[in-house]
């Protein structure tokens, strides 16, 4: 798996937009989170199966955004790598694994938010 320092969960992230937004909007904030993980991975891991890097940049480049948002660092911090090899490298071997991280971080990050699979 790709080496990454950040925490699975940077919980004071996620206190922070518990604190910004209703209390009653969170779960549904948490609901479309899971969704739009789910739908993603689907998505980015299509894409990459095509070598299509221009989309796959973007994919990558969103899901990064609002995975952090919610203070799923490790996982943001993979879209990221994934959003730079796309970009810049276009390099289908590191793709690979990078696409086998993501299904195994994205697993765990289901875990650690408390959704069943």
């Amino acid at each position: 798996m790709t080496d990454s320092k950040e925490p699975l969960l940077d919980q004071s992230v996620l206190d922070s937009l518990l604190g910004s937004v209703e209390p009653a909007a969170m779960p549904v904030l948490m609901q479309s989170l899971e969704r739009e993980i789910g739908d993603s991975e689907a998505g980015i891991l299509e894409t990459a199966g095509k070598l299509d890097w221009a989309l796959l940049e973007v994919k990558a480049h969103a899901l990064k955004s609002a995975t952090a948002s919610f203070g799923a660092m490790r996982l943001s911090a993979l879209l990221l790598l994934m959003e730079e090899n796309a970009r810049e490298t276009q390099d289908a071997v590191v793709l690979s694994q990078q696409c086998s991280d993501l299904t195994a971080l994205v697993c765990e990050t289901r875990e650690v938010f408390g959704w069943s699979k």
